[in-house]
């Protein structure tokens, strides 16, 4: 059943929301419980509101829930779990040197911390 889901989203989702990043956001809002993310992707991160440079995030999620950001396999050369990171001293939408901005988790109200990845993780645009 998953597979058969992962392989529709593949062929119904426009090529435009994939972006030139080759990443897009899975879940629909509010309640933002998406399936794992579509064979031949992987998960970089969870959000449940958040200004981003990739496809349209759409509606926040409610409090528990989050939407899954998965990158096409081939712009992912290692374990985004292990090498991005909130910062939580940086300024929104700035990452330290050596490292690419994805987005700025929204943690409440004017409150951002963006989520960096190091330098290499990720071969994003």
């Amino acid at each position: 059943m998953c597979a058969v889901l992962a392989t529709l989203l593949l062929i119904i989702l426009p090529h435009a929301a994939f972006g030139d990043s080759g990443c897009f956001w899975l879940g629909t809002a509010p309640v933002c419980k998406p399936d794992p993310c579509p064979a031949g992707t992987t998960e970089v991160a969870q959000s449940r509101k958040t200004q981003t440079r990739f496809a349209d995030f759409g509606g926040g999620c409610w409090y528990w829930y989050s939407k899954r950001l998965c990158c096409n396999n081939d712009v992912v050369h290692d374990d985004p779990y292990r090498q991005c990171s909130l910062c939580a001293g940086c300024k929104y939408g700035t990452c330290p040197a050596g490292q690419l901005f994805l987005f700025d988790q929204i943690i409440e109200d004017h409150v951002y911390a963006p989520l960096c990845c190091i330098d290499g993780a990720l071969a994003i645009n």
